[in-house]
């Protein structure tokens, strides 16, 4: 986990050095250390499921931890014809690249959707893209020393990331979600092409995730899917890395 932080810090400096390079003096500095999350889309009107695990360094939103999609400078990155897919609790809502007479847009007000922290949202490149495509996303590393989340129950899906932090996670068995989530509980990874779920089974006596789904791993700002049962409950991430 430190390997992959320090890959992330690393980056960031590069990228915080540059934008200083071409400041000017009445600009607004970032107070924390500033990272890079970067997120191959596939090619050929590919998917890819991310969650944004930095916080914004500036938002219009009255919650300085929640992102505006179209603040992320994401929406710059992608091409023409690229669809970004926000979870609403029950379905998706889409809003697609266009450029229509001579102007770039978002459609269904896409750019002034929010992104809470921990939430996933799926990414589809354009279906000309021939190549991957490398986006970035620029943001403060968390302090917190804990970050809390609450998961849905009642078997409703909720797209709360496994760790809310910019690491990539070697066992999802190992994390605090894993252990949090009742019994019966699924999760979906996704792989590129459909969703890989995992049960929380309860089997001679002993808690075992089927399919695998104890040591799947997990990429810097990887998204997945939890359907839990029972009530909702919260989870508490703990910082899984010194300054």
């Amino acid at each position: 986990m430190k390997k992959a932080l320090l890959a992330v810090i690393g980056a960031g400096v590069v990228a915080s050095m540059a934008s200083l390079a071409f400041a000017d003096d009445d600009a607004a500095y970032s107070a924390n250390a500033v990272g890079v999350v970067k997120y191959t889309i596939p090619a050929n009107g590919g998917l890819a499921c991310i969650t944004l695990p930095l916080h914004p360094m500036e938002t219009s939103d009255a919650d300085p931890d929640t992102w505006v999609f179209g603040e992320t400078g994401l929406p710059d990155q992608l091409d023409i014809g690229s669809v970004v897919y926000f979870w609403t609790g029950t379905g998706w809502a889409s809003s697609k690249k266009d450029l229509v007479g001579g102007r770039v847009r978002w459609t269904s007000s896409g750019l002034t959707r929010t992104i809470k922290p921990g939430e996933a949202i799926f990414v589809r490149s354009s279906p000309t893209n021939q190549e991957d495509k490398v986006i970035s996303l620029l943001g403060e590393l968390p302090t917190e020393d804990e970050l809390d989340y609450t998961i849905s129950g009642s078997n409703n899906l909720d797209t709360r990331s496994v760790v809310m932090y910019p690491v990539e996670v070697p066992a999802f068995g190992t994390t605090t979600l894993a252990s949090n989530l009742p019994v019966n509980s699924v999760v979906y990874f996704w792989t590129g092409t459909g969703w890989a779920a995992s049960k929380k089974d309860l089997v001679g006596g002993k808690i075992r995730w089927s399919s695998s789904g104890a040591t799947r791993s997990l990429g810097v700002g990887e998204g997945v899917f939890v359907r839990g049962v029972g009530d909702g409950f919260s989870v508490t991430n703990s910082r899984p890395f010194d300054w």
